[in-house]
């Protein structure tokens, strides 16, 4: 894998949306989702009652098929109830996709930016927080604190997921050397941070970054966020890259992160809609 060198490399963007297919793949995978192949999209299909862990991930904008391949989508997870998740962005051509996916009854439901930054210019040194600690995830107590910390941040993203997130990041490794590691913050002894990378697409893909709301406004989310990308930097990395949500991308702004893209999430209405 060739790591990119420069945070405004043009691909950057197109690396920001990949990040993300490619999560969504691993986890799924670790789910035991059925996982449907088509020429021009792929289906990740849970049956949970949560639409972001029912997906369609598109690999590439067929002008001519897109109309019918949207309404084969929505078919798909009609029939079994299910309300489900569609990212678009800069790969799959969001300008053009979303007026298609709009055309045909999928409502945005939020858009993130996608940021990134030289990770050659974050400090080397952690800035120092009284009675706060952070530990690598690489046991089972380890495991229990960090999901503890995420469950708590996440509710609406994991709900329904609780008992299966063990499974998840253990198949994504809990060693030392794996392409997702992840990292658990405590504060006078308690778990309240937690931060993530995945290696790939030659760039690190900071995730599950967040903070107990007990332990806010002490720089702990700062500090969850520059320790993911120091370690990847030891490990040859010069670009880092995320999606924010709206409220994080202040404290992602004062890190140095710029915005490269928006990534949107569109889905089929309930029948409440």
């Amino acid at each position: 894998m060739i790591k990119i060198q420069n945070e405004f490399h043009p691909e950057i963007p197109l690396k920001i949306e990949e990040q993300w297919t490619s999560i969504t793949k691993t986890y799924m995978k670790a789910l035991k989702a059925e996982i449907i192949e088509k020429p021009d999209y792929t289906l990740y299909t849970t049956g949970l009652d949560n639409p972001i862990w029912n997906q369609v991930t598109l690999k590439s904008l067929n002008l001519e098929r897109i109309g019918s391949h949207i309404e084969e989508i929505k078919s798909h997870f009609e029939q079994k109830g299910l309300q489900f998740t569609w990212f678009t962005g800069p790969k799959t051509e969001s300008s053009v996709l979303n007026k298609h996916l709009e055309k045909h009854g999928l409502v945005e439901a939020y858009s993130m930016p996608g940021m990134s930054i030289d990770i050659a210019k974050i400090p080397d040194k952690p800035q120092p927080i009284h009675d706060f600690q952070v530990k690598p995830v690489l046991d089972d107590e380890t495991l229990e604190n960090y999901l503890g910390v995420m469950i708590e941040c996440f509710s609406g993203t994991l709900r329904g997921m609780e008992n299966k997130m063990p499974e998840i990041i253990r198949f994504t490794g809990l060693t030392e050397d794996s392409t997702s590691r992840h990292w658990v913050g405590y504060l006078n002894g308690e778990a309240v941070g937690s931060g993530a990378y995945v290696l790939d697409h030659g760039v690190a893909g900071i995730v599950n970054i967040g903070t107990c709301d007990a332990a806010r406004r002490k720089g702990i989310g700062t500090e969850m966020t520059l320790l993911p990308l120091r370690d990847a930097k030891r490990r040859g990395y010069r670009v880092g890259v995320l999606h924010s949500s709206t409220v994080g991308k202040f404290v992602y702004d004062k890190i140095g992160f710029t915005e490269q893209c928006k990534i949107y999430a569109y889905r089929n209405p309930t029948q409440e809609q």
